[in-house]
């Protein structure tokens, strides 16, 4: 009796939704330009749960296993009903896993910088050895330590992509300040950072000089293009409100070959900020025609990070004229083929293809 008397209750409560819904739609122009696609995405699903529920009501309980299915499906495959807070917290830099966990900061009296962007979840240290060669090149270096990381889990908990990229953007503001030209140079995770910066700057006085991209997602799980990097995204929202990180903790990867080694940053599964970057990097996908800076961009086929297929999207999503995307051979080591810029085989060629590129930008 008790469960028919909730039952009765939630299909009440849906059904006064529908009386709602037809003033939403009647202003469906208006909304689709203000809000997206994504907003009636919500509502059809919105419509399909009260259909449910009506059904599991007046019709059959098995009714009820497709309502928590599509109940699943809008809580984890869209941002409905969630919002991330983009103020962030200083990193307080004493309490720094590892004293070289820190940013990376070379003055070189130059009007010109590079910034680079460390992945997930890394460090500004996967741009140590690069960071000289941009150095001895006639830059001024920078590479920030993001909110959040090179710290603690704990810390890192509390961050998201949102306080990334509003970090990102305060940092780049000032670089662009105290500077004629700017690059940023994005790896991972910073590589969707960096897109998402050039798709907010792009054809304004604010924009890149140019930018670099190296393995950078804005495609994780994707039956259209036949794409699924884990089953466990499909839940990761759900996940999250359960676990806050699984086998977390800070270390380098001592067995890796090519400089691999020297990968720092947390180790471990992370869903609260996992679901945070699945759904930025959606917004970015839907943004990157919006990107007309000159731009490189760099993959291995066999990363086993980031799926090789994010390369030619972005190729063929931007609006640059000036595009160049490098496919690298790059084998016969044991590493995730990801971390290119730590790689002692190849991350002197990389950056100087990437300095090469942002001088011929400017010529």
């Amino acid at each position: 009796m008790r469960i028919m008397i909730l039952c009765w209750s939630v299909n009440i409560v849906l059904n006064l939704l529908v009386l709602i819904l037809p003033l939403l739609m009647h202003s469906a122009p208006i909304l689709y330009k203000k809000r997206g696609p994504m907003f009636f995405r919500k509502i059809i699903y919105l419509i399909l749960i009260i259909v449910s529920v009506n059904l599991l009501v007046f019709v059959h309980p098995l009714f009820g296993i497709f309502t928590l299915a599509l109940l699943h499906l809008l809580f984890n495959e869209t941002d409905f009903l969630y919002r991330e807070n983009s103020i962030y917290e200083e990193t307080d830099l004493s309490e720094l896993f590892d004293e070289n966990a820190g940013p990376i900061e070379i003055r070189n009296d130059s009007d010109k910088a590079i910034i680079f962007v460390h992945g997930f979840p890394s460090c500004p240290y996967t741009f140590k050895y690069v960071a000289k060669i941009a150095e001895k090149a006639g830059y001024n270096v920078y590479a920030p330590l993001l909110p959040g990381f090179g710290t603690n889990q704990d810390d890192f908990y509390k961050s998201n992509f949102s306080q990334w990229f509003v970090y990102l953007c305060g940092f780049y503001l000032e670089m662009k300040r105290r500077h004629e030209k700017v690059y940023v140079v994005g790896l991972s995770m910073g590589g969707a950072l960096t897109l998402k910066l050039a798709e907010k700057y792009s054809g304004t006085h604010l924009a890149p000089d140019g930018i670099s991209i190296t393995a950078a997602p804005v495609l994780l799980n994707s039956l259209k293009h036949r794409m699924v990097k884990s089953w466990l995204l499909y839940s990761i929202r759900s996940i999250s409100w359960f676990v806050k990180h699984m086998e977390a903790k800070s270390e380098r990867w001592k067995k890796m070959e090519d400089g691999h080694a020297e990968w720092m940053g947390y180790s471990g599964s992370f869903p609260v900020q996992a679901y945070s970057i699945k759904m930025a990097v959606e917004h970015i996908r839907k943004n990157l025609n919006k990107i007309t800076v000159p731009i490189i961009a760099f993959q291995v086929p066999e990363d086993r990070t980031v799926d090789y297929k994010n390369l030619h999207y972005i190729e063929s999503q931007i609006s640059s004229s000036k595009a160049v995307f490098n496919t690298i051979q790059y084998d016969g080591f044991y590493n995730t083929s990801h971390c290119l810029f730590l790689y002692e085989s190849i991350r002197e060629k990389l950056m100087s293809d990437i300095i090469d590129f942002f001088e011929d930008s400017d010529s």
